[in-house]
């Protein structure tokens, strides 16, 4: 039996492997940087409080959110751009995307957050059974502060910063490797980014939709807006409508529900023209992409956040019950 002789790799493969390993260490700048900062800003409110009182303010849940978020925006993916810039970018050429189509991708991203929702929470529910104490799901505190600040970080600045990295900037510098491969490798870190299972099905899924739409239209400003109407429909205006009592509520899920069902036949149609994207240019581009220093690091520190997530609620629960016996002790 002949035996066949394995594919030598391309003559250009270090470069593609140093072109994505510069893109790994630009999102782990983009994740580490700001909670970094955090961090230091955490450890003052603990220093003022402890020594002063004057810091107790800072450890308010709503003044915790403002801080863990508003550097992601302001500092790191600012600092990961500077990373990115230097490199060569492809043309994305731009095409009219109409009212219809934009509202039809509206109705995919809901059904899509949807759908991707039930699989999270399965995937949750699954590992709490593992777990002596269930992960709590971050949104809860995002949707916990005031509404003001809540509007301005989710519906504002996360869609705009985040389409601004996650599409335009880094899909510019992958773009030209293949259509879709560049959506999955924008989806996938896009979903890694948020650093935990409620969101991570969802998110990646959500991300490949806003590639696709910013591969084939060439502009950013669809994406800034369809994520900024999920994050609204998805979380915000649900939050709006709580006060208003149980009718309101239902009749606004009756209406998701409708959208969800209509995003499903979109959904099925466009799936359909996925076989006409462009497909990876690069022989084993998916190796070359994820097989280098920056994005295995940048893959092993969101694998570490998500272990974090899972198991931080445990931890304390631990450290708690140690230091009530020492209490007990003395």
């Amino acid at each position: 039996m002949e035996q066949l002789t394995p594919l030598s790799p391309p003559p250009y493969a270090g470069f593609i492997r140093k072109h994505f390993s510069r893109i790994g260490f630009a999102m782990l700048v983009l994740y580490g940087a700001p909670n970094i900062v955090a961090l230091i800003f955490g450890m003052i409110a603990a220093l003022l409080s402890m020594f002063s009182g004057s810091g107790a303010f800072l450890t308010e849940p709503w003044v915790l959110v403002l801080l863990s978020t508003l550097p992601i925006y302001l500092i790191g993916i600012p600092l990961a751009y500077l990373i990115l810039r230097p490199m060569p970018k492809a043309r994305v050429w731009q095409n009219n995307l109409s009212f219809g189509n934009l509202l039809a991708l509206f109705a995919i991203c809901i059904f899509l957050m949807y759908a991707g929702s039930l699989a999270s929470q399965l995937l949750m529910s699954l590992a709490n059974l593992l777990l002596p104490v269930a992960a709590e799901n971050p949104l809860d505190s995002v949707f916990a502060i005031p509404l003001v600040p809540t509007f301005v970080i989710v519906v504002v600045l996360a869609p705009i910063f985040e389409e601004l990295f996650f599409r335009k900037w880094l899909l510019d510098r992958i773009a030209q490797y293949g259509t879709l491969p560049a959506i999955l490798i924008s989806g996938i870190t896009f979903g890694l980014f948020h650093g935990n299972l409620y969101q991570i099905v969802y998110a990646t899924l959500l991300g490949c939709v806003f590639a696709y739409v910013y591969l084939t239209s060439g502009k950013v400003w669809p994406c800034i807006v369809l994520h900024a109407l999920v994050n609204f429909f998805g979380g915000f205006l649900g939050m709006l409508l709580l006060p208003l009592g149980e009718a309101a509520t239902l009749a606004f899920g009756a209406v998701l529900l409708a959208i969800s069902a209509a995003g499903l036949i979109f959904f099925i149609i466009k799936v359909r023209k996925v076989k006409e994207l462009q497909k990876a240019s690069v022989p084993r581009l998916g190796k070359l992409a994820f097989g280098n220093v920056g994005m295995i690091l940048y893959l092993v520190l969101m694998g570490l956040v998500i272990l974090l997530f899972l198991l931080a609620p445990t931890l304390t629960h631990w450290l708690e019950q140690f230091s009530a016996r020492l209490q007990s002790l003395y």
